[in-house]
């Protein structure tokens, strides 16, 4: 069976619609989830006085937002306020804090070198968020395998 010129031209023409029609919906949907995925981040500040690791990049000392995206398993998003670095990490759930009223960071210290080793969020009864342990962090504590990592807590600012 052999097409006519005008079934031809039909035929593209609700072709490039359906296409038309997808990317439109596509980029519908994206802006919808954006918009919501904002809605559920939960961000705090602090102010760190010290340079510190984050998924095998070193943060210099400097005020930063931790955003949090919603939700079990999170993405975290540690960004400098000033508008320098930024760095992403998974995270996995800890214990759960019994009453919390102010979001923390945990470091671990090992011969002076910081990581990040934990997020905890302003709320009560909810799993502090564990950053996974590092190859560089591994290592430093091979170096230090003498002595345990001290653990510096840092609050966030009001």
């Amino acid at each position: 069976m052999r097409l006519t010129v005008f079934e031809m031209t039909l035929s593209r023409r609700s072709n490039m619609k359906f296409k038309f029609l997808t990317v439109v919906l596509t980029i519908g949907l994206c802006l919808i989830l954006t918009a919501s995925l904002e809605a559920q981040s939960l961000s705090s500040r602090f102010d760190v006085p010290f340079e510190f690791v984050v998924n095998g990049k070193t943060l210099p000392a400097g005020a930063y937002s931790v955003v949090c995206s919603g939700g079990g398993n999170s993405l975290i998003a540690i960004k400098s306020t000033n508008g320098g670095e930024a760095v992403y990490t998974l995270t996995h759930n800890g214990a759960t804090t019994a009453n919390n009223d102010q979001a923390k960071l945990v470091f671990h210290r090992y011969a002076g070198q910081y990581f990040l080793s934990a997020f905890a969020r302003a709320e009560s009864g909810v799993a502090v968020l564990q950053l996974p342990v590092t190859a560089s962090e591994r290592e430093a504590s091979k170096n230090a395998a003498l002595h345990a990592p001290d653990t510096v807590t840092l609050v966030a600012m009001r």
